[in-house]
């Protein structure tokens, strides 16, 4: 945590021989290898190679067949696994760039940002694969569920140290008795106290938007862990319905009693189902969050 130009990104860039130190030098382990992830990596992809393309350049022979296990853990299904990285959104790119990172996963992963362009879904990805990361990582994020889902230690960087403070985001802000809802907002305000200004009234105007932009996040999450099943059993229903209608349009269907019976009766059975899912549905799109979905 720290400021604007309190120089987190540049120990990052540091850590990772990216950038050259003026002073000093910088010493990596024996049997320390690292990566290196950054909102650069995105651009630095083939556009002309495939999802499944861009995995299989580095990924070794008896690890292949299981490429697109490892792409769907990163939300890539069926034919999404063909696309063009040139087609993908800066979410996907990101997404396709991290499953890159892990596939050959080093046992220090330094991470600039990792969550931006990433929907909830993504996140909740990234977050359970560095769950199953038994290396070191360090990395640089604004999102505070992020923050406290991962972290283990915060680095307080600033006047040319970085201090380390045991224990996730929330731990830190409880120790130092700041109410601050974002790192860098946190170093912000000390620095102004030390240096005989007061509290700003601007920071504690950011803070309150900061807090807010908190709140609305926890309960669109909260909200789409309801809504999801529901939408997912909705699709996986009006698809079977679907099939249903269209075997009852085959001759051979109808000639059969039985078996159209059969059909009749599942598809009365899913119509059924489907009407209270709709309004189940309807009932939870109602209390939808500020940007959360809202009911068509």
């Amino acid at each position: 945590m720290g400021p604007n130009g309190a120089g987190k990104s540049t120990l990052l860039k540091l850590l990772s021989g990216r950038l050259v130190p003026s002073a000093g030098h910088v010493g990596i382990g024996h049997n320390v290898h690292l990566q290196h992830f950054a909102q650069h990596q995105l651009e630095a992809l083939d556009p002309a190679a495939t999802v499944l393309g861009t995995l299989e350049e580095i990924a070794d022979p008896e690890v292949r067949p299981r490429l697109r296990t490892l792409l769907g853990s990163f939300l890539f299904s069926g034919d999404d696994v063909d696309k063009k990285v040139a087609v993908l959104s800066g979410g996907e790119k990101a997404r396709l760039a991290l499953a890159r990172m892990l596939l050959r996963p080093a046992n220090l992963l330094l991470l600039d940002e990792p969550t931006n362009h990433l929907d909830l879904a993504s996140r909740e990805v990234l977050e359970d694969a560095l769950d199953e990361y038994d290396g070191t990582l360090v990395f640089i994020s604004h999102d505070r569920y992020f923050i406290n889902r991962v972290a283990t230690a915060i680095a307080e960087v600033g006047r040319g140290k970085a201090v380390i403070h045991p224990g996730d985001y929330d731990s830190y802000l409880e120790r130092h008795g700041t109410g601050a809802s974002e790192a860098g907002e946190a170093a912000e305000d000390t620095a102004s106290a030390d240096e005989g200004g007061g509290r700003d009234p601007k920071r504690s105007v950011k803070r309150a938007e900061a807090e807010e932009r908190n709140r609305r996040y926890r309960e669109r999450r909260a909200f789409e862990d309801r809504i999801g099943p529901v939408e997912a059993e909705i699709e996986q229903i009006e698809a079977r319905v679907r099939e249903i209608e269209a075997l009852q349009l085959d001759p051979s269907v109808y000639r059969d009693p039985a078996k159209a019976k059969d059909l009749g009766r599942e598809k009365a059975e899913a119509t059924t189902r489907l009407g209270a899912l709709y309004e189940q549905w309807i009932s939870l799109s109602q209390h939808a969050p500020e940007s959360g979905k809202k009911p068509t």
